[in-house]
């Protein structure tokens, strides 16, 4: 199992990998891409990301999630993970 992470306070995870994993990128470009039997994300950006675009893709029999943006607050730490959880979103760790 990948290492999966738990967004809010509830017992739904989310893991930080799919088809297209994205983190630390600026100005990139996603389109017209078909995404066919992916069994899990299709797109995933993870903590810091500005101006990326995902348009005209197309997402047939997936798993799981089409498109997460998934970014970390402080607050909290976890021991064995680079998560991190909390009240203060103000870092600018998420996807923009």
């Amino acid at each position: 199992f990948e290492p999966h992470a738990i967004p809010s306070g509830g017992d739904w995870a989310l893991q930080r990998m799919g088809v297209i994993t994205i983190e630390g990128a600026e100005d990139f470009n996603i389109t017209q891409n078909i995404f066919t039997r992916n069994d899990g994300l299709g797109i995933i950006l993870n903590r810091y990301n500005r101006d990326i675009t995902i348009e005209k893709n197309e997402f047939i029999w997936n798993g799981d999630t089409a498109i997460a943006l998934y970014g970390d607050t402080i607050g909290f730490s976890f021991e064995d993970t680079e998560t991190t959880m909390g009240f203060d979103g103000t870092t600018g760790i998420q996807p923009r």
